[in-house]
């Protein structure tokens, strides 16, 4: 039996964008194994047939000695499992799975990068440090024959391909980790009550929220006359510099039209409760799967004209774009749409038919075990047969 090992820093992200693939590849034939830092759903996971290594992989930290300690445990597990095919997900894996893949000549290697993150957007000099030794790694890890890396969008493709970081023909294009179209779907009827929008994300100033409150706050200003709430729906990030604090969470509860939920379990049941969503990034985004998940809910976007999130909408169909951290324009595209029952009802229903083509978790399913059993195939091809230009795009 083939093994594979999913390398991550987060389990609850696999959870969330990673599990459907992986026990589709169990059904597939693959013994699975998922490494990630320690955590009570491990034992969810093992009952699901997943075998769960720990890993002391954080997501953001920089100290030189925890992070030698990660990368050596990770070179350690590697050869303990021996797996077929590793796939990395999400920079620190990609860097650090894709290194000792090549240095233990494993068999085949995907990388999945969802976005470029705060690595690629934060201008402070220790960043921009970090990013150039990241850019040299990313070239180590990945340009190389057997590889294959994910993309969600083009805008990240390109950087990639640009730079020379990996070959044009290494690279897969799949937007999103898709959406079950089931569970998320379209309300029988539009919600009753006043108007509602919805921010849903880890709270961090990068993802737009403060863009979000200062818009609620204009509204309670200006258009008082206007009854719409603002819903917020995530957790601040406290290994990320740019988290919000408690203190920002404790002002808003001060402002009428805003309603702080924090984490939510079941986001299409309150998908279905709001009449719009909003999410002002300019973080490195891949495909914010929040905003799938809304256009499976048949709800109009607002969301910024930058890589990822403009990939989630047909502009001025399914969706507004407006600019980076511009809380006037993002109060105006509310406004627009705040004031226009029918034209909601449209993006909405455009929003839910490009969902079902471009979104659906069974098409992204399929396209990941298809790169695993390519990725499988290969090792057994002939330099001649690779010298005939063999791609590994998938149709």
């Amino acid at each position: 039996m083939e093994r594979i090992l999913y390398i991550i820093n987060d389990i609850g992200f696999f959870y969330s964008h990673r599990l459907p693939i992986a026990l589709a590849a169990l059904e597939d034939g693959f013994e699975v194994h998922v490494a990630a830092p320690k955590h009570p759903r491990f034992v969810e996971l093992e009952k699901l047939g997943i075998r769960c290594h720990d890993i002391g992989l954080s997501r953001s930290g920089t100290k030189i000695g925890r992070e030698l300690s990660a990368f050596f445990g990770i070179g350690s597990l590697i050869r303990k499992v021996d797996p077929h095919l590793v796939h990395n997900v999400t920079i620190k894996p990609v860097l650090y799975g894709g290194l000792w893949s090549r240095v233990l000549k494993v068999k085949g290697n995907v990388s999945s990068v969802p976005g470029r993150g705060f690595l690629f957007t934060d201008s402070a000099l220790k960043t921009r440090v970090i990013r150039q030794v990241a850019l040299a790694a990313y070239r180590a890890a990945l340009k190389r024959e057997n590889a294959t890396v994910i993309f969600q969008n083009t805008s990240d493709e390109s950087f990639f391909i640009d730079r020379k970081l990996i070959h044009r023909r290494q690279s897969v294009l799949i937007p999103g980790s898709g959406v079950d179209l089931d569970q998320f779907h379209p309300p029988a009827e539009e919600p009753a009550g006043p108007l509602r929008i919805l921010f849903a994300s880890r709270l961090l100033k990068e993802k737009g929220v403060l863009e979000f409150v200062q818009a609620a706050n204009r509204f309670s200003r200006e258009e008082a006359d206007i009854p719409i709430e603002f819903v917020i729906a995530g957790q601040p990030d406290a290994g990320n510099p740019g988290s919000i604090t408690a203190a920002d969470i404790e002002a808003w509860a001060g402002e009428a039209n805003i309603r702080y939920l924090g984490h939510v379990g079941d986001m299409a049941a309150l998908l279905r409760t709001v009449h719009m969503v909003a999410l002002p990034s300019c973080y490195g985004e891949g495909l914010p799967r929040f905003l799938i998940e809304a256009a499976a809910c048949g709800r109009p976007i607002i969301t910024t004209d930058s890589p990822g999130c403009r990939d989630a909408i047909v502009p001025e169909a399914s969706g507004l774009l407006v600019p980076i951290r511009d809380a006037s324009a993002l109060f105006e595209a509310i406004k627009s749409l705040a004031l226009d029952e029918a034209r909601r009802v449209s993006m909405g229903r455009v929003a839910r038919q490009f969902a079902e083509k471009t979104f659906c978790v069974g098409q992204v399913i399929d396209r990941h075990i298809g790169i695993y059993n390519e990725s499988q195939r290969v090792k057994t091809m002939n330099g001649w047969e690779r010298l005939m230009g063999r791609s590994l795009r998938i149709p």
